[in-house]
């Protein structure tokens, strides 16, 4: 099963916490069935350096030098925590709290 795996490195944070070597490391261990591509924003810009791997787009967040060779070699689980790391992955969202619009009644 081939994998596609895109690391930020066109985004405006990630690049500036290293995503380019980590794109340089990942591509560099990635095995003949992976793709490797260097992406536009992936909308986590604060976690960065981030990688999404297809399928399942698993993510990863604050990407480490090791942990982006562990993830080009396939060695993560899946819910999108490197084998070797206890950092939760991106899936795991915050729920927000909507806020309701009170509509102002006009005074006469």
């Amino acid at each position: 099963m081939s994998r596609k795996i895109l690391v930020c490195t066109r985004g405006k944070k990630c690049p500036r916490k290293g995503s380019c070597e980590i794109y340089d490391l990942v591509k560099d261990n990635a095995g003949p069935d992976t793709t490797v591509v260097g992406s536009k924003c992936l909308g986590m810009c604060k976690h960065g350096p981030s990688v999404v791997v297809m399928p399942g787009k698993l993510k990863f967040k604050k990407v480490s030098k090791s942990e982006a060779k562990t993830i080009a070699a396939g060695e993560y689980s899946t819910s999108g925590k490197p084998a070797s790391s206890g950092k939760p992955a991106s899936s795991d969202k915050k729920k927000k709290k909507k806020k309701s619009k009170k509509s102002k009644k006009k005074k006469d």
